[in-house]
């Protein structure tokens, strides 16, 4: 895998210096919009999946999303190094990408988790007001309603009478 992937970049490099960037990146666009047109190909197919396509066809507009995205994939190496090459950087485009992607992914695992209030990542004030809640929330669980929905703020809570999608977890 690893002789393969010097391969690829050895191959990426030497494509993307024959052209040069500007080709590259309008080749990059054209290539993203074939992607985006396989995407929306497979999602019309899918919608009409039970009525008059065939799971062949389905199959066969996946197959081109992965074949699209291979080209996209390629031009997109042949862009950032384009990019990196011309700036004289000492770090290679991996790098610069690498630490952008995992600042990135960091980023949006900790939205994902602030949304789940998920304990082990709250912070110490996101902890202190869980905490504040609880009694309420355990007070509802036991004499009321569990599709009452509850608001609670700085200052007090209020229940609201209505319907929930799903009811508070019973605690413990």
């Amino acid at each position: 895998m690893l002789e393969e992937m010097r391969e690829f970049q050895e191959k990426v490099e030497s494509i993307a210096l024959e052209y040069g960037y500007e080709p590259q990146s309008r080749q990059l666009i054209e290539e993203m919009g074939e992607l985006i047109q396989a995407v929306n190909k497979e999602w019309r197919i899918q919608r009409k999946y039970w009525d008059i396509n065939t799971e062949a066809e389905l199959n066969n507009a996946r197959d081109e999303i992965l074949e699209e995205i291979a080209d996209v994939q390629i031009m997109l190496w042949q862009v950032a190094f384009l990019i990196q090459h011309d700036s004289r950087s000492e770090k290679s485009p991996e790098e610069v990408l690498s630490t952008i992607i995992r600042d990135k992914l960091n980023r949006q695992i900790a939205r994902i988790n602030k949304r789940h209030n998920q304990p082990e990542r709250m912070t110490a004030k996101e902890k202190e007001f869980a905490e504040a809640v609880k009694p309420i929330h355990e007070w509802l669980c036991k004499y009321g309603d569990p599709y009452t929905s509850v608001t609670v703020e700085q200052n007090g809570a209020e229940a609201k009478e209505g319907i929930m999608a799903k009811p508070l977890p019973i605690p413990d």
